[in-house]
C-alpha cells in the first residue's frame, strides 16, 4: 500500500505551504488606495499608501490629496463604502503627510489578511464625517 506515504507527503506539502504563506503575511503588505469624493458637492481626490507591518505592530501611511485643504483626520473603518462600519484605526490629528501608529498585532494582521473588509476616510473641517474615501483591497503581484 503506497497510499499512506502519499498522504503523509501531501500533509507535509500542505504544512510547508501554510508556513510560507504565514511567514509572508507576517512580513506585511503595502496597499495603495485611490480616494474619491464622499460627497457630490466637491470633486476632491487623493491617494493613500499604507504600509502594514505586523512584525512591528504598526501601520504607516502616506497621504496625498488634491484640492482638499485642512485635512484633520484619517480613519480606517471596518466594512465597505456601501455598508460603512466604525473606525478601527484613527490617525488624528494629522500633522504630516505621513505617519505611523502602533497597534495590537491582531489588528494589523486582520487588515493584512482581509484588506477588502476595510475602507479609509479622510476628514476636514468642512466635511467632518468624510471628505474623501476609498475601499482597501488586495493587490496581487504579477
Amino acid at each position: 500500500m503506497k497510499q499512506p506515504g502519499l498522504i503523509v507527503t501531501l500533509i507535509g506539502f500542505i504544512a510547508a505551504v501554510s508556513f510560507v504563506l504565514a511567514a509572508q503575511q507576517e512580513r506585511g503588505r503595502s496597499l495603495t488606495v485611490q480616494l474619491s469624493q464622499a460627497s457630490p458637492v466637491h470633486e476632491d481626490k487623493g491617494t493613500l499608501k499604507l504600509n502594514l507591518q505586523p512584525s512591528q505592530n504598526k501601520i504607516c501611511y502616506e497621504l496625498s490629496v488634491a484640492a482638499l485643504s485642512g485635512v484633520s483626520k484619517l480613519h480606517i473603518n471596518s466594512g465597505s463604502l456601501d455598508q460603512p462600519g466604525p473606525a478601527v484605526i484613527s490617525f488624528a490629528p494629522i500633522s504630516a503627510a505621513s505617519d505611523c501608529v502602533t497597534l495590537d498585532h491582531d489588528q494589523v494582521m486582520n487588515i493584512v489578511r482581509n484588506p477588502e473588509n476595510y475602507y479609509a476616510t479622510v476628514e476636514n473641517e468642512m466635511f467632518p464625517s468624510g471628505a474623501i474615501h476609498g475601499q482597501l483591497f488586495k493587490e496581487f503581484s504579477r
